[in-house]
């Protein structure tokens, strides 16, 4: 782990997989870029997972490693060419959307970290602060950035049944971001947070 640090905010270089002890001492307003391998896993996925091995408790049979993992909500565009896939934009998706199932994620897997957009609920919040789990928000709009962070396909799983943008792609990445600690392992919340402070100026006007 490396720390920069600039105007009070720390920029933070790590390296995937992420121990706990380095996930638990990332705060909110920490910046990250990730170097390593990271997984696309977004609707389709995060329910197929759910339905046919944590539910039937073969999540040993999983084809790929979830285990202390980051994962990355994102509809990508992947091309195939010559039989080789190219990602051609990899941007984020809307996280509250995967709310009801991201918890049982965190804690049958150990989830380390989650990339999306848009923030997730109180039940996510929770599941990170017990398991050792930190939010990475994105910069809306800053697909193509993140996509220069992409190096190289490393695998791909379930495209038959899901289609290239809902399979589950492993993706090696270098100086992948800049990514936000929105919520980190504590409790906080910066969307919670926020809500909050709305509802408050609400009841003064």
């Amino acid at each position: 782990m490396v720390i920069y640090n600039l105007n009070n905010l720390n920029f933070i270089n790590l390296n995937t997989p992420l121990e706990e002890e380095v996930v638990r001492n990332l705060k909110v307003r920490d910046i990250i870029f990730l170097t390593g391998e990271i997984f696309i896993c977004r609707d389709l996925a995060h329910r197929k997972i759910i339905d046919e091995y944590i539910l039937k408790n073969n999540k040993q049979k999983l084809p790929f490693d979830l285990n202390n993992a980051v994962i990355f909500h994102t509809g990508a565009i992947i091309k195939e060419e010559n039989s080789k896939f190219i990602p051609i934009c990899v941007g984020s998706t809307t996280s509250i959307k995967l709310e009801s199932i991201e918890p049982t994620l965190i804690k049958e897997f150990s989830l380390k970290g989650i990339i999306g957009k848009g923030g997730m609920g109180k039940e996510t919040t929770l599941a990170m602060q017990k398991h050792g789990c930190v939010y990475l928000g994105t910069i809306g709009g800053a697909a193509a950035l993140l996509t220069e962070g992409v190096k190289e396909i490393l695998e791909n799983y379930w495209v038959e049944d899901c289609g290239l943008t809902e399979a589950v792609w492993k993706l090696r990445v270098e100086n992948f971001g800049p990514l936000f600690v929105d919520i980190d392992s504590h409790g906080r919340n910066v969307y919670l947070e926020n809500e909050e402070k709305i509802k408050i100026s609400e009841s003064i006007i």
